[in-house]
């Protein structure tokens, strides 16, 4: 697996996830993010290091047993160490469960309209 950085301004890079010359994945992180503000219901809400702001695995590549989505997000985090943090559409979930990120409801519960915060503490 290889990628390249794209920054797109000061603050954001996009990643391309290549494998033999064929891109596989993208991502887009947040160097410099806001703090993870008091609707989340945080130990603390504190200063976070990298927002994952999205990540995307060629449809073909997600069941196959590759495990291109966490190889990426682990080549995310070692390339932005610290705390990370994302908010995971409604299909989302279960792939940041399967990580082992916390998750963490919004102070008004859980609702369809809502993202549900994960952090991966170090």
């Amino acid at each position: 697996m290889e990628w390249s950085p794209m920054p797109r301004d000061e603050h954001r890079i996009s990643y391309a996830v290549l494998e033999n010359g064929t891109e596989v994945a993208r991502a887009l992180v947040n160097v410099r993010p806001a703090p993870i503000g008091p609707n989340y219901q945080c130990p603390s809400p504190r200063d976070v290091d990298v927002q994952l702001e999205k990540i995307e695995v060629r449809i073909e590549l997600t069941r196959n047993g590759q495990h291109m989505g966490r190889r990426t997000v682990e080549a995310l985090r070692a390339a932005h160490p610290g705390r990370m943090y994302a908010f995971a559409a409604h299909d989302a979930p279960g792939f940041y469960r399967k990580l082992g990120w916390a998750e963490y409801e919004h102070v008004d519960g859980p609702s369809r309209g809502r993202s549900e915060l994960f952090v991966a503490e170090n």
